[in-house]
Protein backbone atom coordinates (compact mmCIF):
# COMPACT_ATOMS: atom_id res chain seq x y z
CA UNK A 1 0.00 0.00 0.00
CA UNK A 2 1.47 3.41 -0.90
CA UNK A 3 2.16 5.85 1.91
CA UNK A 4 -0.44 8.58 2.42
CA UNK A 5 1.15 11.99 2.87
CA UNK A 6 -0.57 14.83 4.66
CA UNK A 7 -1.39 16.31 8.00
CA UNK A 8 -2.64 13.59 10.35
CA UNK A 9 -5.15 16.05 11.82
CA UNK A 10 -6.47 17.15 8.42
CA UNK A 11 -6.78 13.55 7.17
CA UNK A 12 -8.57 12.52 10.37
CA UNK A 13 -10.96 15.47 10.03
CA UNK A 14 -11.82 14.60 6.41
CA UNK A 15 -12.37 10.93 7.27
CA UNK A 16 -14.48 11.90 10.27
CA UNK A 17 -16.66 14.19 8.16
CA UNK A 18 -17.13 11.52 5.48
CA UNK A 19 -18.14 8.91 8.05
CA UNK A 20 -20.39 11.33 9.94
CA UNK A 21 -22.16 12.32 6.73
CA UNK A 22 -22.58 8.69 5.67
CA UNK A 23 -23.97 7.76 9.10
CA UNK A 24 -26.51 10.62 9.03
CA UNK A 25 -27.75 9.73 5.53
CA UNK A 26 -27.80 5.94 5.57
CA UNK A 27 -30.77 3.69 6.15
CA UNK A 28 -28.95 0.44 6.91
CA UNK A 29 -25.18 0.26 6.45
CA UNK A 30 -21.96 2.05 5.59
CA UNK A 31 -19.22 0.36 3.59
CA UNK A 32 -15.66 1.70 3.85
CA UNK A 33 -13.04 0.39 1.43
CA UNK A 34 -9.33 1.23 1.29
CA UNK A 35 -7.43 0.13 -1.81
CA UNK A 36 -4.52 1.14 -3.96
CA UNK A 37 -4.46 1.84 -7.67
CA UNK A 38 -0.96 2.33 -9.01
CA UNK A 39 0.62 5.07 -6.90
CA UNK A 40 -2.71 6.18 -5.42
CA UNK A 41 -4.60 5.21 -2.29
CA UNK A 42 -8.36 5.12 -2.83
CA UNK A 43 -10.76 5.49 0.10
CA UNK A 44 -14.42 4.84 -0.70
CA UNK A 45 -17.30 5.49 1.71
CA UNK A 46 -20.69 4.20 0.53
CA UNK A 47 -24.00 4.60 2.34
CA UNK A 48 -27.53 3.55 1.42
CA UNK A 49 -28.96 7.07 1.48
CA UNK A 50 -29.97 9.13 -1.50
CA UNK A 51 -27.51 10.98 -3.69
CA UNK A 52 -26.59 14.60 -2.93
CA UNK A 53 -25.95 17.23 -5.57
Amino acid sequence: MPQVLGSRGQLARVLGKLLDNAQRHTTTAITVTLAHAGDDVVLTVVDTGGAHT
